[in-house]
């Protein structure tokens, strides 16, 4: 019972974060398409330098606190202590933002972007340079605010607040630089819509929380958040040195082409990724509340709804790679399709990773947990350096990928050194069968009959040809369905029969 109530937890927390991904990624994909068609692609060149600085700086600001906060936040509401959970909160948040201050004065002194980037030092500029670090000093309010909802298990909320905010945001991107005629509406943007979050999250947590209280040992939270803080700057890196890697080696329009390329498998990864955020505290109350045992039962279950939902996702990337990306910034950004592809086939790797990277952090071996993303970036970075002269921006894609296979090794290596691993394989397998099946069916309908428009009707047709692949192979049983049917609730229970008659053999 204890099992079936966590995955329902888990599966309702999916659920949540899953329509607030899909409504917000729609929207940044609709505004993204305008926006790519208001800039030149060496303009895009300059807007994914601002997107990866913005990135790198989060990490340097975050101090590593953000899965840490999430774990303490839960077990301390698992276990009534309201206060101790506030004061995890208000002192990660005070941290983080001195780290803030500290981290936009050096952009700042840096005369950002002119001063790492080879732009010319203009009036355009250095305002762009003003505005990108005042933002750096408000959008730690949400950032940290987001990791107290996971820990308080307010999926449904965050899900409603960050779905106006992620929907709003990339639109008020378009009309401000539709208005303002250059990448300086980009950062005004920003700006403003980061600033209403940051008050309002604010002022919600505290009517949560209570005022804020800081009892909660600096040294003790340093300490486990270090190695952490680590890992966050080696993600960063791991998640963006290929395009760092090509800012010296290739020209503003090839980096913009790749930039456009890594913004849709960005939209895409966020979908999949979803389920770490939620197996983290789920995780955490389980080993607080019931033990290891508990726990690694947990992990199998966790591997098999992951694979069976997340598979296909990656091999309908990968077979509609053409279709989606010029359709979403046009044909002028026609080769990074092949990279793209590329990226898709190595996500394979991290959705196997996905219900074992957050049993690292809740066993506290928060120093493992860097290691698997440190250890990647040397290894990819050396691939760049070989294929980047001869395969352009598609050596850079061959060398995340990579990163993303070697990543999952350490993830299991690590993990099977703690605990053992109970991986649910034969779903894992099926799964990779049917997603192969749907995935060589919308290539074969490409081949027929090709439309960047028709993106939708391949997705359908694929979606279908992966259910009856399920049923041919046995893959989900009348124990799914129910878990289902527990999750969405009665108001879907004739979408579950519907599904149930599709893919169970009678």
């Amino acid at each position: 019972m204890g099992e079936t109530s966590s995955a329902v937890s888990a599966g309702r927390g999916v659920s949540y974060l899953w329509l607030q991904i899909i409504v917000s990624s729609v929207a940044r994909i609709v505004a993204f398409a305008f926006f790519a068609r208001l800039i030149s692609v060496s303009e895009m060149g300059i807007f994914a330098i601002l997107n990866l600085a913005s990135g790198g700086a989060s990490a340097l600001i975050g101090l590593g606190f953000s899965s840490v906060v999430t774990k303490f936040v839960a077990e301390n509401i698992a276990q009534g202590k309201k206060v101790e959970a506030a004061s995890v909160y208000y002192k990660s948040l005070l941290l983080s933002e001195l780290a803030s201050i500290l981290v936009a004065a050096g952009f700042l002194l840096s005369k950002f972007p002119a001063g790492v980037s080879n732009l010319p030092n203009s009036p355009l500029i250095s305002t762009i340079s003003i505005l990108f670090v005042i933002d750096l000093i408000i959008v730690n309010f949400g950032q940290t605010a987001a990791t107290v909802f996971y820990g308080l298990l307010e999926f449904r909320n965050y899900a409603l607040i960050y779905t106006i905010y992620t929907s709003v945001r990339p639109f008020m991107v378009v009309l401000f630089v539709y208005e303002a005629g250059s990448l300086v509406g980009l950062v005004e943007a920003w700006v403003i819509s980061d600033t209403v979050l940051a008050v309002y999250v604010f002022l919600y947590l505290w009517r949560r929380l209570g005022p804020p209280v800081f009892r909660f040992g600096t040294k003790y939270l340093l300490k486990l958040s270090t190695p952490l803080y680590l890992a966050g700057l080696a993600s960063f890196l791991y998640g963006s040195f290929d395009q760092l890697t090509l800012i010296p080696l290739v020209s503003l329009s090839a980096l913009g082409v790749y930039g456009a390329t890594v913004t849709a498998f960005t939209a895409y990864i966020m979908l999949v990724n979803v389920f770490g955020s939620v197996l983290l505290p789920v995780f955490s109350g389980i080993h607080g509340a019931k033990g290891l045992e508990v726990l690694e039962d947990s992990i199998r279950t966790a591997s098999r709804y992951v694979s069976l939902v997340a598979m296909p996702l990656a091999f309908a990337l990968l077979a509609t790679a053409r279709p989606a990306l010029t359709l979403l910034v046009g044909g002028a950004y026609q080769s990074g399709v092949i990279p793209l592809a590329v990226l898709a086939l190595g996500s394979i790797a991290s959705i196997i990773a996905l219900s074992l990277s957050p049993v690292l952090i809740v066993l506290n071996e928060t120093v493992l947990a860097a290691l698997t993303s440190i250890l990647t970036i040397p290894l990819g970075v050396a691939v760049e350096f070989v294929l980047i002269p001869v395969l352009g921006i598609l050596g850079a894609s061959i060398a995340r990928a990579l990163s993303m296979l070697l990543s999952l090794l350490l993830t299991l290596y690590f993990v099977r050194r703690k605990i053992t691993v109970k991986l649910d394989f034969q779903a894992i397998l099926k799964s990779v069968l049917a997603s192969g099946g749907m995935a060589l069916a919308m290539e074969a309908f490409q081949l027929v009959y090709y439309s960047r428009f028709l993106l939708p009707v391949y997705l359908a047709v694929g979606f279908l040809v992966y259910l009856l692949g399920m049923r041919a192979l046995k893959a989900v049983g009348t124990v799914d369905i129910d878990l289902l049917r527990h999750t969405l609730g009665p108001r879907f229970r004739g979408v579950c029969d519907l599904l149930s008659r599709v893919v169970i053999p009678q």
